[in-house]
């Protein structure tokens, strides 16, 4: 009888073993693809929320570089009509790329003699203007230095 007893109680024990190993192969399987599912929806929300943020702080970026942008122009415009100089036009570059730090460069380039009319009288100042005096100056930082170039004509 005893191994009767014996038998019953590994056969339950083997039963058990089997129908625990079952239940955690199932909730092992139904848990994975629930969390991936779940998974799989929560990132396509995030990565909406990360795209939307990112749009959101490229556009305030754009915007800001336009409004300074537009602002220049007319302190641009407002030199040239009260005919304050070149040397006015430099100091606002140079201004703008100082205040601005995410600014790559601040430049301007004009057309032969439409700023002042004096193009030939600044022939001979190669520093800061072209062999023609043409006023196409531009300004960037280059290992922490203010720089200036002279586009090419």
């Amino acid at each position: 009888m005893a191994t009767k007893q014996a038998h019953t109680k590994l056969n339950l024990a083997v039963f058990v073993t089997v129908l625990t190993a079952f239940v955690f192969v199932f909730l092992f399987v139904y848990i994975g693809i629930s969390t991936r599912k779940y998974t799989y929806e929560d990132s396509k929300i995030i990565a909406k929320e990360i795209s939307r943020k990112a749009a959101t702080e490229t556009e305030i970026y754009l915007s800001s570089a336009l409004m300074i942008t537009r602002s220049m122009e007319q302190k641009l415009k407002f030199i040239r009509r009260g005919k304050l100089g070149r040397e006015a036009v430099i100091d606002v570059l140079k201004t703008s790329l100082v205040r601005n730090p995410n600014f790559l460069s601040a430049w301007t380039i004009w057309e032969p003699n439409a700023f002042d009319g004096k193009d030939s009288y600044y022939k001979n100042d190669t520093s800061l203007y072209d062999a023609n005096g043409s006023m196409s100056i531009g300004f960037f930082y280059y290992q922490n230095k203010l720089i200036l170039e002279q586009p090419p004509l």
